[in-house]
């Protein structure tokens, strides 16, 4: 299932819809996103405007436990520098520091 969830959001034209789909997909019963699809997520979210979205998915990451790689971080943090948001940016960099995630 998660596979399928990951190509719907991929094939939406709109990266709002994709990220509904994305929320109502974790709301159904007997479904949990795998890692792969928050991390699919993050990277659509951080190739647009849409970069807001990605603390919050970051949060619902952590809420649940799981583990978060480099690449996860990676992403946010690049649409976060294409954006100059450097606070937003050192605000990740010491999250990832708090989680361990040093591998930078």
């Amino acid at each position: 299932m998660p596979r399928q969830v990951c190509v719907v959001i991929r094939s939406q034209q709109d990266e709002r819809m994709a990220l509904k789909f994305f929320y109502w997909a974790e709301r159904q019963w007997r479904y949990r996103h795998d890692p792969i699809v928050y991390a699919v997520m993050l990277e659509i979210l951080s190739k647009t405007k849409l970069y807001q979205g990605a603390p919050r998915i970051l949060r619902l990451i952590e809420r649940k436990g799981i583990s978060r790689p480099p690449e996860v971080f990676q992403c946010v943090m690049i649409s976060y520098s294409r954006a100059w948001r450097l606070r937003d940016s050192l605000t990740l960099l010491t999250l990832m520091q708090k989680v361990g995630d040093e591998k930078w």
